[in-house]
């Protein structure tokens, strides 16, 4: 080599090692969002309805018909967001309630963050498309069939739509790009939540991280469910309005607050444990005007039913419930109480289709399109569930019907995080819709690990809003997680807010 050919290069080395590793670091570009371009890299049953780009972004809207997995051919509507300037990390956000929309259910912050940051993002309607008013409530893509005869939107609810549709877009992610995916995670709440636990057990290589919310990952909800709607509705003067809810929490945080507590820091209240027979209308109380610090004794049966367990007949929890303090302002009345349309139940069976508290209405839908239809065991019958009490034969039967869509054994998580995966968990202590309680079973049921942790937040209610923080920085604590190694030890919110992680 000549000397200045020599000299060169010895200069010119470094820059050019600098030079390669900030490409390599750098954001991806894309330049094109040509549908055709975006269906030549597509997999096999995916088809681009739409693609235009938009706020820096190429904004895709298609279809993947989803086989296999012991069913028939189904067809599952997804979205994606390729980013101009991209990060090199893929994430899937799930849908809340039966899903059939397109609307997610992560936390806001989260939603905002990948947005902003540039990732790709995806999402799927879970294999069936809703047109009532909230598609969340949605059950009739569901049948009683399971197994090798289950339904394709059954079985693409459950679990294969979101496999299929994430092994998909990830690799049209890696096409478009020409560049790997440095991280995959999966980020939803309530059935999100349920969508990404599901992720882990079955297809523990498809996300690197997932954060589940509040996750519905049980139908035994259902069950839970029933009692309280039959308290409030078979004895009369047991609806609960939202005074009454309100007088419940005051009364439950006066029971509770420890002294010295500050009086507008949301309240821990997995220990509270309120005496609700103190807050019965004593004789005379009516006559003195102190019916407003008081409830009637059908009322207090209505609140109990909503946070005693149901049990088996042997006394095993089926699901547990629910905890007290922040009725009032987590929407539970509409949720669990009273029709968000102000009607009124047409009987002591219930209200008409598609009305009714919000949690009614779901488990309506589960008894009419999950469960084999029984004549004798119609929906609120004490068959399923009287006062509290699940026989095992009722509880066999349901199992059988809804297990498909449910994470039957927690235990089966292990493997995900034994394989290198990384899950979150977070609940609000005042979610009035699933139990924080069936989460806090769920993480001591998978067992102590350094790749899970749990984040309890006080007066949250579902999914977020009550007394809790209107948004915290979850995607952040996972993603520092995922490439630091280092185990998030709390949660920031606004203000310095800092929820802990559970031991």
């Amino acid at each position: 080599m000549r000397q200045k050919e020599f000299l060169l290069l010895s200069v010119a080395g470094p820059f050019m090692a600098t030079l390669s590793l900030a490409l390599l670091s750098a954001p991806a570009f894309a330049s094109s969002c040509s549908p055709e371009l975006l269906q030549g890299m597509a997999s096999k049953g995916l088809h681009i309805l739409s693609a235009h780009r938009a706020k820096g972004r190429c904004e895709i809207d298609g279809t993947l018909l989803t086989s296999g997995q012991g069913a028939g051919q189904g067809e599952a509507r997804f979205r994606a967001h390729f980013p101009d300037k991209w990060n090199a990390a893929f994430i899937m956000f799930g849908v809340g309630g039966f899903g059939g929309t397109l609307a997610p259910s992560a936390n806001p912050a989260d939603l905002e963050k990948a947005d902003r940051e540039g990732y790709v993002t995806a999402i799927t309607d879970t294999g069936h498309f809703s047109t009532l008013p909230i598609p969340a409530v949605d059950g009739s893509f569901a049948t009683p069939h399971r197994g090798a005869n289950a339904t394709p939107a059954r079985v693409d609810y459950a679990w294969r739509a979101t496999h299929q549709i994430a092994v998909a877009l990830k690799s049209m992610s890696v096409s478009y790009y020409r560049r790997p995916i440095r991280h995959a995670i999966f980020d939803g709440c309530s059935n999100g939540g349920r969508q990404g636990l599901l992720e882990a057990a079955r297809f523990s290589k498809d996300f690197d991280g997932i954060i589940a919310g509040a996750p519905f990952f049980t139908l035994r909800l259902m069950l839970g469910d029933l009692k309280v709607q039959q308290a409030s509705l078979r004895t009369p003067g047991a609806q609960l309005d939202a005074r009454d809810l309100s007088t419940a929490d005051s009364f439950a945080l006066h029971e509770c607050s420890p002294s010295g507590h500050p009086a507008k820091e949301p309240l821990d209240t997995r220990s509270c444990h309120p005496h609700w027979a103190r807050l019965i209308c004593k004789s005379g109380d009516a006559a003195k005007g102190n019916t407003v610090a008081c409830l009637s004794p059908a009322k207090i049966g209505t609140l109990q039913a909503f946070f005693e367990d149901t049990n088996d007949a042997q006394g095993a929890v089926v699901y547990p419930g629910f905890l007290p303090g922040y009725l009032s302002v987590t929407h539970a009345l509409e949720l669990q109480f009273a029709d968000p349309q102000g009607t009124k139940p047409v009987s002591s069976q219930g209200w008409s289709l598609h009305h009714g508290p919000i949690e009614y209405q779901f488990d309506e839908q589960v008894f009419r399109f999950f469960i084999p239809t029984d004549p004798g065991r119609p929906f609120l019958s004490p068959a399923w569930s009287n006062q509290g009490i699940v026989t095992r034969n009722s509880l066999a039967a349901y199992d059988a019907a809804t297990g498909d869509a449910s994470l039957d054994d927690p235990a089966v998580l292990r493997k995900y995080l034994t394989s290198g995966g990384h899950l979150l968990l977070y609940h609000g202590l005042g979610d009035p819709a699933i139990s924080p309680r069936s989460t806090m079973a769920l993480y001591q049921a998978v067992g102590a690990s350094d790749r899970m942790r749990l984040f309890l937040i006080p007066g949250m209610g579902h999914c977020g809003g009550g007394a809790g923080p209107r948004s915290l920085d979850i995607l952040s604590s996972l993603e520092d997680w995922i490439t630091s190694g280092r185990a998030p030890q709390a949660l920031t919110g606004p203000d310095n807010l800092s929820i802990a992680a559970s031991p």
